[in-house]
């Protein structure tokens, strides 16, 4: 049984023969011709594999071992070229496919902003954008220019049928617009001297430690269960990429 662990600043593999110490910075790359495989190296090409740590993913002693588990103690550090992006709008469908603006009443209906994998990879999710434009300055204190929101938007990873795996608001919904640096968003206030004035508030999940890695059957989902009719517009956007 193969097992892997971080001590500071080395990744260990012990394969039960022998004993690997890899810096942090090692990478992990996708098996060139067997998925059933990972490669974890201090080469940066699969084509020299032979220097690397071959490990079969059903072969790591981690309880209930996934992908999502052993990349997690791995600290996630990979090999860039073998990101594919995949950044897109949160929508009412999770695909790309349904309505990206979020400027409707809610409030006697929830209504989820989602974006879910589109293929039958995880999908791994860095950073969340949040835009918001109003007439009229924006206050700390409201949501927008002048809204009071009564349930406030939360954030969840959870799974697709809605089971809870994460509350990221932990309970405390975002009501205002400086909420969101509660959260470890960076939020900004933006106004050009005429028009609309705007939020951008970004939140980098892997300042926290990691990105959001989201399987097959999981999704993350903004909650919205009040009235945005005020604003005119009203976007999430996922920075986001498969491996």
């Amino acid at each position: 049984m193969t097992t892997i662990k971080r001590i500071k600043d080395k990744v260990i593999i012990d394969d039960g023969k022998n004993v690997y110490v890899l810096s942090a910075e090692c990478n992990v790359l996708p098996h060139p011709r067997n998925n059933d495989y990972i490669i974890i190296s201090e080469v940066a090409s699969p084509q020299y594999e032979n220097l690397a740590v071959q490990i079969k993913w059903t072969d790591v002693n981690i309880p209930a071992a996934s992908r999502n588990e052993l990349i997690s103690i791995l600290g996630q550090y990979y090999f860039s070229s073998y990101r594919v992006d995949n950044t897109r709008f949160l929508d009412t469908v999770g695909d790309g496919t349904g309505d990206k603006q979020f400027t409707g009443n809610y409030s006697s209906s929830l209504t989820k902003a989602l974006i879910k994998p589109n293929n039958n990879g995880i999908l791994y999710v860095n950073r969340l954008i949040v835009f918001i434009a109003d007439s009229g300055s924006v206050d700390a204190g409201y949501y927008g220019n002048s809204i009071t929101l009564s349930n406030g938007i939360e954030i969840k990873y959870e799974k697709q049928d809605g089971t809870l795996i994460k509350d990221i608001t932990d309970g405390m919904p975002i009501k205002t617009n400086a909420d969101y640096a509660r959260y470890g968003f960076q939020v900004s206030d933006i106004s050009f001297g005429s028009g609309l004035n705007y939020i951008h508030a970004v939140l980098t999940f892997e300042k926290n430690g990691t990105a959001l890695a989201i399987g097959n059957d999981e999704q993350l989902a903004i909650y919205l269960n009040d009235d945005f009719r005020a604003l005119r517009q009203h976007t999430f956007r996922a920075g986001a990429y498969y491996l």
